[in-house]
Formats: structure tokens, sequence, C-alpha cells
């Protein structure tokens, strides 16, 4: 339960600071508070402006592919992105692997974003 996932975290954390004497930030991933919060707000935000990303979150080849895999509508990528998104099966047993393998590297990286910046 959560004391047992509390004490390994702690453990963890512990070790880490011993081998890497200079870190000092630690995140868990699971879950990750108000990400998809997050997420869902800087798709809206880009809406409002009348494009789908800034170059910041989404390059143009992670919108090409995001087309190209059929998982946003190219005529009206942010709802289709938000749309989808609702729905997303990412587990490897049972979602769709092509929409996975687009996915995963693209949410990875708006991950690290929110953890690193936000």
């Amino acid at each position: 339960g959560i004391g047992l996932g509390e004490h390994l975290l702690k453990e963890a954390i512990g070790y880490l600071q011993k081998e890497f004497v200079s870190l000092d930030t630690f995140v868990t991933l699971s879950p990750m508070p108000n990400f998809r919060k997050w997420l869902e707000e800087k798709i809206c935000q880009n809406s409002d402006h009348g494009h789908f990303y800034d170059s910041s979150l989404l390059s143009e080849s992670d919108l090409a592919h995001l087309v190209e895999a059929g998982i946003v509508n190219a005529d009206n990528p942010w709802t289709s992105f938000s749309d989808y998104l609702d729905n997303v099966n990412l587990c490897p047993a049972t979602g769709d692997p092509e929409h996975n393998a687009v996915l995963k590297p693209i949410l990875c990286q708006l991950a690290a974003r929110y953890i690193y910046l936000e």
C-alpha cells in the first residue's frame, strides 16, 4: 500500500542522494499530478491562438506524425487531440500499437517538459 510505497521511495531517494551528491530534485511518475489538466490547458491556449501547437510543445514533425497515424485531424487538430486523449488506451497489451508508437515519445517529451519547466 501507500506505506510500502513511501518507504521504497525514501529508500531509493537515499540511495540516489549518496550515489549522486549533486542530485536534489526527485519526481515520481505514478501518477503525475495535474499533467492532464496542464496538457488540456495548453491545447486550449493553442486553440485560442488559432493553431494547434507552439513550437516549444510540439514540433511540426510531431504534428505530422499525429496526423499520419490518424490520431488528430489536420483540419481541427486541437479538438481531435483533446477528444482522442479522452479515450486513449496506452496499455501495451490492449492499446493500438501504431498509435502508442507515435504517442509514447510525444507524451514522454511533454511529461519531461511538465516536470522540469512547469
